[in-house]
């Protein structure tokens, strides 16, 4: 049976180290057996791609801050 992970990042701008989100599924046999979801805090305010793939410095309900400070 086959096994393997995908993943997949989601960057804020076009920095190397703007990684903004985290998607990883595991497949075995053909189907997703497995599925994980992370925001990641990148150094950087500056969120260019919001528009594409959503996260933002202010992504949570009603417009509440994803992290302090």
């Amino acid at each position: 049976m086959t096994r393997f992970a995908a993943i997949d990042f989601e960057t804020a701008n076009n920095a190397r180290d703007s990684a903004c989100a985290v998607g990883v599924v595991i497949v075995e046999g053909g189907r997703i057996v497995d599925r994980l979801h992370a925001l990641i805090r990148p150094p950087s305010r500056q969120f260019l791609f919001t528009p594409i793939h959503g996260p933002s410095m202010r992504c949570g309900r009603g417009g509440r801050a994803c992290w302090r400070g």
